[in-house]
C-alpha cells in the first residue's frame, strides 16, 4: 500500500516560499470561485503575500498592535468578500459571523440544516459576538462530511496559516475539539450546490481482495479488485498497482472502470486531481487534471508524496526537497538525509533516528521536534504517532500535549482528517471525530489505506 510514515534527517536549510499566482477575480459570484481562491491562498499566513498580491487578510498582520492578530475571521471575511459576497458588519471577531447570520436572516442553528459550500461555520459561539473559531465550507460530500478551510489554523497567530480540517457538518458535533454552533450562508454569494462529492472512503485487503467502504464505519464493503501490490484512495478516484506494475486509476463510482495510466510503476500516490508514479532510473513523474492530462517529469527522486498543492521528495543526492503552487513551481530543499515523509494538510513531518519533527504553514517556519517515536502520520491539525509502544495522537499545535489513542501491539496506522485507523491483531479499528471515540472493527485485514 502506499503509506509514508516518516524518518528523516534535519539540516535545517529552510528554502523561501513559492510565491502562489493570483487568481483572478470573480466575474460571476458563485461558491465555486470561493473554493479556487482558497486553493490559491493554502498554507499562506497571517502576513504571505495573498494571492492578490497584497499583504496579508484585512488586518491579520497587524492587529495587534501592529503584530499578527488571531485571523481566522479576518480569513473568512476575506474570502467572502474578494467573491462578491456582502460583508458589512462582519469583524476580526470570529462571533461576529453569528451576529451577520442573525441581522441577514442567514443563521442555521437547526439540527437538519445540511451546509454549503461558501457558508461560515461558526464554532463555540458564546454570546456577546464572541466565538472561539471560524472557518469556511469548501467541500460538502453525500454523507454530510465537510471540509472547512481554516485562517489562523496552529499554535499561534504568527505562525498559523490557511489549512483545512474535516468532520460532520451538523451543529453540535464537534471538529477537532471545537463544536459547532452555527452555518451562516453569505449574501450575494451563488451557492448552486455542485453533484455531491464522494465520502471519504477506507481500501482494506482480506484475503487478497480489495474492498472499499464510503458513507461511514458502518457502511457495507464493496469489492473493488484483487491481487494488487499497493492502493490508495482520493476524492473519488482509487488507484492500484498490478502485479504486471501498471498503474489503473479509476473515478467516479465504485462501479466505475478502470483506466491505465502508467507501465513500470515503483510507486505511486494520488492527491484529488494530482497523480504521481515513481518509475525506474528514479523518475518521478506528476500530473493534475483529467487522467490523460500531461506528465511532468523530475529526475533524481527516490521517494515522494502529494499534499494539494506540494509535492514532497527524496533525491539521490540525500536531499528533502518540496514543490508548492503548481508541477512547474521550483523545488526547495528543506533538509537533506530523508529516509521517509509524510505531507498532509499544511503539516510537513520528518522523522530523524527516533526524534518527530513537525513544521506546519509555509515552508520557512520551524521545525517542533518529539523524541522517542518510531513511526508517525499526520493529517491537518493531527499528528498520529507510535511512541514507546503506545499509540499517541497531537491535535492542538506542536506544542501541546500528546494523547492516548490505542496500546500495542501497533500495526500499520494513519490519521485522515478526522478519522483515525489501526491495524491490530488481523483486525482493523477505525475512528471519526474524537480521538478518545468508539472503534468500528472490521476483522481479518491485511492492509488498509484512508482517502
Amino acid at each position: 500500500m502506499v503509506r509514508k510514515t516518516t524518518s528523516l534527517v534535519l539540516a535545517l536549510a529552510a528554502g523561501s516560499a513559492i510565491t502562489m499566482s493570483a487568481a483572478p477575480a470573480a466575474s460571476a459570484a458563485t461558491a465555486q470561485d470561493l473554493v479556487r481562491l482558497n486553493e490559491a491562498n493554502f498554507a499562506k499566513g497571517a502576513c504571505s503575500t495573498n494571492s492578490y498580491g497584497e499583504v496579508g487578510f484585512y488586518s491579520s498582520c497587524t492587529g495587534a498592535g501592529g503584530h499578527p492578530e488571531a485571523w481566522c475571521a479576518d480569513y473568512a471575511k476575506w474570502l467572502w468578500a474578494k467573491t462578491g459576497a456582502q460583508v458589512d458588519g462582519l469583524t476580526a471577531s470570529a462571533g461576529s459571523f453569528y451576529v451577520y447570520g442573525q441581522n441577514k436572516g442567514t443563521l442555521h442553528t437547526d439540527l437538519g440544516y445540511v451546509p454549503k459550500v461558501g457558508d461560515a461555520v461558526v464554532f463555540d459561539y458564546a454570546g456577546g459576538s464572541w466565538a472561539q473559531h471560524v472557518g469556511v465550507v469548501v467541500q460538502v460530500y453525500a454523507d454530510r462530511t465537510i471540509q472547512i478551510t481554516n485562517g489562523n489554523y496552529g499554535d499561534n497567530a504568527s505562525t498559523s496559516t490557511v489549512s483545512y480540517s474535516k468532520g460532520y457538518g451538523q451543529v453540535g458535533r464537534s471538529v477537532f475539539g471545537q463544536t459547532i454552533s452555527a452555518f451562516v450562508s453569505p449574501v450575494g454569494l451563488d451557492q448552486t450546490a455542485p453533484a455531491p462529492a464522494t465520502p471519504p472512503r477506507v481500501l482494506a485487503v482480506q484475503n487478497g481482495v480489495l474492498y472499499a467502504q464510503q458513507g461511514g464505519p458502518q457502511a457495507d464493503w464493496t469489492p473493488v479488485t484483487e491481487n494488487v501490490k499497493a492502493y490508495k484512495a482520493s476524492g473519488d478516484r482509487i488507484g492500484v498497482l498490478n502485479q504486471n506494475n501498471q498503474l489503473l486509476v479509476k473515478e467516479g463510482d465504485l462501479q466505475a472502470g478502470w483506466s491505465k495510466i502508467a507501465d513500470d510503476v515503483v510507486d505511486f500516490d494520488l492527491d484529488d486531481d494530482t497523480i504521481g508514479v515513481l518509475q525506474p532510473g528514479n523518475v518521478l513523474r506528476t500530473k493534475t487534471g483529467g487522467l490523460d492530462a500531461q506528465w511532468h517529469t523530475t529526475n533524481g527522486v527516490t521517494a515522494f508524496d502529494l499534499d494539494t498543492n506540494r509535492v514532497g521528495v527524496t533525491t539521490t543526492d540525500g536531499a528533502f526537497k518540496v514543490q508548492e503552487g503548481g508541477l512547474d513551481a521550483s523545488w526547495e530543499s528543506l533538509t537533506e538525509n530523508v529516509s521517509s515523509f509524510d505531507l498532509d494538510g499544511g503539516r510537513i513531518g520528518v522523522l530523524r533516528g527516533t526524534t518527530l519533527y513537525v513544521k506546519h504553514g509555509g515552508l520557512k517556519e520551524r521545525w517542533y521536534d518529539t523524541p522517542g517515536v518510531s513511526r508517525f502520520s499526520v493529517s491537518g491539525n493531527r499528528v498520529l504517532a507510535e511512541y514507546n509502544g503506545k499509540l499517541v495522537i497531537q491535535e492542538d499545535g506542536p506544542q501541546s500535549n500528546w494523547k492516548p489513542v490505542a496500546d500495542a501491539p501497533i500495526g500499520d496506522f494513519e490519521v485522515s482528517g478526522d478519522r483515525i485507523g489501526l491495524l491490530q491483531n488481523g483486525n482493523l479499528y477505525v475512528k471519526t471525530g474524537a480521538y478518545d471515540g468508539p472503534w468500528y472493527p472490521t476483522t481479518n485485514i491485511s492492509g488498509f489505506d484512508l482517502s
